[in-house]
């Protein structure tokens, strides 16, 4: 996505000394088929000088290479998770944290799979080492659509979660104090169905609305930024959190001339609300 990058661009141009030009390079002065090139992420102009990788590999006729297909590779759904993961860690070192992830093509897989297997599998070990005084943070940042969350590995899809599912997997931590965070479009369609009396469930977007900040080019989300990059995390409540990331991700829709806007969503339950009022630091100086 973003700016077409023409040939002479890549050669000697806006993108010459870039990962795009890097892979072409290495493609174009090879002579297998089977080549394929990966650049480190890198600041790249094109894509307003945010992060971004690429992968390359030639177009083949009669066994000569005459072209290059090139491809960058999304870092959103990655630093999301990074994100998210600093900021549990600065609040509390002790903190144990499960990451999976599906690279794109050509990335490694630094962390298992996210398939539908390893997410029950992470639900329920952290259900069963969860004590008392704990809170448990569930992040899930992919594509999504109506009561679905897009499970895929590179250009492969594969069947998708929705809320029956997630219910299920999510039924051994009932009653135990649990914040499930959501960056993918049409998230607010998990809101009804997954609140509960000791949840807190935070959407991205409304039921019927898309969400932004998922290109290429993005480091996070818009709503991951608006929400763990704020600099009074710590001192903050959730609903102080949530209500200044609204504002945030608003004024950047009506800045870029997004329209309709995402309209991000809070669930609180009854038996949450203490919790959910405290600051996040309190959450672990309670224990």
């Amino acid at each position: 996505k973003g700016r077409q990058n023409q040939p002479n661009q890549t050669a000697d141009g806006i993108a010459a000394n870039t990962g795009l030009a890097e892979v072409y390079k290495k493609v174009k002065a090879s002579e297998k088929a089977d080549t394929v090139a990966l650049s480190d992420y890198a600041r790249y102009l094109p894509s307003y000088n945010d992060n971004a990788s690429f992968v390359a590999v030639p177009i083949i006729e009669n066994g000569k290479v005459i072209g290059v297909l090139a491809m960058q590779l999304p870092l959103d759904k990655i630093t999301n998770v990074m994100t998210a993961e600093k900021n549990v860690l600065s609040l509390d070192p002790n903190a144990i944290v499960f990451k999976l992830n599906n690279p794109a093509f050509g990335q490694d897989a630094d962390w298992p799979y996210a398939t539908t297997e390893n997410i029950a599998q992470v639900l329920k070990k952290a259900s069963a080492m969860v004590r008392p005084e704990d809170k448990v943070v569930v992040l899930m940042s992919t594509h999504g659509n109506v009561d679905v969350l897009s499970v895929n590995f590179g250009a492969q899809y594969y069947p998708h979660v929705n809320a029956k599912v997630l219910n299920q997997w999510l039924a051994d931590l009932r009653g135990k104090p649990t914040l499930l965070v959501f960056s993918a479009c049409y998230s607010g369609s998990f809101l009804q169905a997954l609140s509960g009396p000791n949840r807190v469930v935070l959407t991205a977007a409304a039921k019927d609305r898309a969400s932004f900040g998922c290109q290429f080019q993005s480091t996070n989300t818009y709503f991951v930024d608006a929400l763990f990059n704020q600099p009074s995390l710590a001192d903050s409540t959730l609903e102080q959190l949530m209500a200044q990331a609204k504002v945030a991700i608003d004024q950047k829709e009506r800045a870029q001339k997004l329209s309709p806007p995402s309209l991000p969503q809070i669930s609180i339950g009854s038996a949450a609300k203490t919790w959910a009022s405290q600051p996040l630091k309190d959450w672990v100086s309670a224990k």
